[in-house]
Order: structure tokens, then C-alpha cells, then sequence
């Protein structure tokens, strides 16, 4: 068995292959090359924090609608402070329109991970956040809801492994190319750049 596996190893290094495990993406099997010119692509580009592989390009400023996986600078209001659980909950600003919420759930975030000591209802809060799974609630009125879970984005952090790729691509995580331009000032809109998003199919 030793020597066949050796054999494979062999074959693979001359036709310049890499080994990874079957993954579909979108659908579609991806094969060899196909993932190692992805991977060369997105490996600085992704993270896996708090388990959740997350895309780290932070190339939009704010203003965008999150979802698991999303990293981005957010700018916020705390509703309230969670010191036990080391977190605050938040009602943060996507849109042209500015501030979306608090009345709809997809304006609220709970940010955790972070000191508390200090922090007070109504006041601001901003920082560069992963949106890494969901947090439950049940409010004074006793209704429950489901809003993004997020940490603090790690500074340091190491590159997206193959496993770790080949496992969130075969999971649903969708592959975005991001392009920017500057924004003429006739343009319309908020914000310096123009950023323009390119799924991968």
C-alpha cells in the first residue's frame, strides 16, 4: 500500500496537482487547479475566527448589511451592556438612509469579547468586527430574536489553511473579488471609493 501511495504522490507532484478532498462549490465539483488558483487567491484573504471562516479584505467601509462570515468596520449605538458575558449589544448604521433600526433585527448586533468596564447605554460604539454565528434574545416584553453574533476582528491572525478552505467552500461560503474606484463628486453616494462586488462561480 506504502508504494502506491508513493506512486500517487509521485504522479500528482509531476502534473503539478495538489491533493485536496472532494469539494463542491456552488454546486459544481471543483477539481485540482481550480482550487489551488482559488486558494493562492484567498488564503491572506480569509480567516477562520471563533471557528467561522470569515473574509478579511475589509475593503468597504461601513454602511453595509452584515451576515455570517462578513468582516467590516461598524458604527454603532449600545443598547445595552452585557458585562458577564464580556459583550454589548447594538443597533449599528447600514444604507444610504443611515440608521436601519433598532426596530428591525438585522440592525442589531451583539458584539462580545470585549471589556465593558466603562461603556453605558446610548453611547457610541465603533470597531472593525467578524460577524461569526448568531446570539438569542428575549426582550422586556418577552419576544424573542435572533441577531448577528460578532467579535472584535483579530489583528493578528494566521491565513485560512487548505482544510480550512476546502471545509468552508463544501459548507455554502461564497467567494467575493472586490474591485474599487474613487467616487467622482457628481456621483452620488457616501463615502470616498466606489466598490463594486464580483462573486466567484
Amino acid at each position: 500500500m506504502r508504494w502506491v501511495l508513493l506512486l500517487v504522490l509521485a504522479a500528482a507532484s509531476a502534473t503539478g496537482a495538489t491533493a485536496w478532498p472532494a469539494v463542491t462549490y456552488k454546486g459544481k465539483p471543483r477539481d485540482a487547479r481550480w482550487l489551488d488558483a482559488t486558494y493562492a487567491y484567498f488564503k491572506a484573504r480569509m480567516a477562520v475566527v471563533e471557528g467561522q471562516a470569515v473574509a478579511t479584505q475589509r475593503v468597504y467601509e461601513g454602511g453595509v448589511r452584515l451576515k455570517v462570515g462578513d468582516c467590516s468596520q461598524v458604527v454603532g449605538k449600545i443598547v445595552q451592556v452585557q458585562p458577564q458575558a464580556k459583550a454589548v449589544l447594538i443597533t449599528y448604521q447600514f444604507g444610504v438612509a443611515g440608521w436601519n433600526g433598532p426596530t428591525a433585527d438585522d440592525a442589531w448586533l451583539q458584539v462580545k469579547g470585549i471589556e465593558t468596564a466603562g461603556l453605558v447605554d446610548g453611547a457610541p460604539w465603533h470597531g472593525t468586527v467578524a460577524a461569526v454565528g448568531t446570539y438569542r434574545y428575549v426582550d422586556g416584553l418577552g419576544r424573542q430574536h435572533s441577531v448577528l453574533a460578532c467579535v472584535p476582528l483579530p489583528e493578528k491572525r494566521p491565513p485560512i489553511t487548505r482544510e480550512q478552505f476546502a471545509a468552508a467552500l463544501s459548507g455554502g461560503f461564497e467567494l467575493v473579488r472586490w474591485t474599487r474606484r474613487l467616487r467622482p463628486k457628481s456621483e452620488p453616494g457616501i463615502g470616498r471609493y466606489v466598490y463594486a462586488r464580483h462573486a466567484v462561480d
